[in-house]
């Protein structure tokens, strides 16, 4: 005898929970709410435990949509939680530098996520167009406003020599935090990644 439709209906849904479960666990990894390293252990203790209800055929864990549940569970579990600079906030910050440096993909981008309205006042307080280099990056190599966590920031002197000092944080940052973060850094600075003077875009 053919299946139902609502058996059909069933069986997908339970055929789905873990794949929807996965989701809503990447989207807190994204969200910088859950560490990398993380996934794959809550998805092992929590995959068998997400029940679809029989009459609307909702997802749940623990009595609540899977993303409410999951930022639950990880709040119960410190050891889960970043430890380090938010992932979002890191990668949002990557993006504004690379809008900075006239990158028009990155204008783009910003464009869309921020809503045109935001980005059109984030340009204007930050002297930001696509295919040129910011006014805000260009004050700050000419002695503007210097962000002294920035190791870019006096990376080579007048003359050109480095500051072994900052090289040496700059080659941490690249082994710790990665290549991309990095180059944002010297960017914002309007550097390249050896310290040396950006070009400017236009």
């Amino acid at each position: 005898m053919p299946k139902t439709q609502a058996e059909l209906d069933r069986e997908l849904a339970d055929y789905d929970r873990n794949i929807l479960l996965r989701e809503a666990i990447d989207r807190a990894v994204l969200a910088g709410k859950m560490k990398v390293e993380a996934v794959r252990d809550c998805f092992d203790l929590y995959s068998t435990k997400c029940l679809v209800d029989g009459d609307t055929l909702q997802i749940t864990l623990d009595g609540l949509p899977l993303d409410e549940a999951v930022a639950k569970i990880i709040e119960k579990r410190p050891l889960w939680q970043p430890s380090g600079p938010d992932p979002a906030v890191v990668a949002r910050q990557e993006l504004e530098a690379l809008a900075k440096s006239g990158n028009v993909s990155a204008h783009g981008q910003l464009a869309r996520t921020m809503g045109q309205t935001a980005y059109d006042a984030w340009r204007a307080k930050n002297g930001a167009q696509p295919g040129k280099l910011a006014v805000a990056v260009t004050d700050n190599t000419n002695g503007g406003d210097v962000d002294p966590k920035n190791p870019f920031y006096g990376l080579r002197d007048a003359a050109g020599k480095v500051d072994p000092v900052k090289a040496a944080t700059v080659a941490a940052l690249i082994k710790s935090a990665g290549i991309a973060h990095v180059k944002a850094l010297s960017v914002q600075a309007g550097t390249t990644l050896g310290g040396h003077p950006l070009r400017k875009a236009g």
